[in-house]
């Protein structure tokens, strides 16, 4: 058996971290290199000290920026939390 595995979708960075005393932010990229490219139409986080900012996606092969945000008043210490991405896609409606 053989087999082609081609990525049609990517993430990147598939994790982040932050190590701050305040507020910051990072930026996930989500690539898309199909024909009929996905959307990512809202996000939602797991925690009430992140926030997610959808930027417009354009570009060829088209990406799409989702902007995470800690807020300042996030407690110190370790924490795991998600941030999911819905799109208008159905082959991949969530990421």
């Amino acid at each position: 058996i053989t087999a082609n595995l081609i990525r049609e979708v990517a993430v990147s960075p598939p994790q982040l971290a932050f190590s701050t005393a305040g507020a910051a932010n990072q930026t996930i990229t989500i690539t898309d290199k199909r024909e009929k490219p996905l959307t990512i139409t809202r996000a939602a986080s797991s925690s009430d000290f992140v926030t997610v900012e959808v930027a417009p996606a354009g570009g060829v092969p088209r990406a799409q920026g989702v902007v995470v945000k800690l807020s300042a008043t996030a407690p110190a210490g370790h924490r795991d939390e998600l941030v999911v991405l819905y799109t208008d896609d159905p082959a991949y409606p969530e990421l």
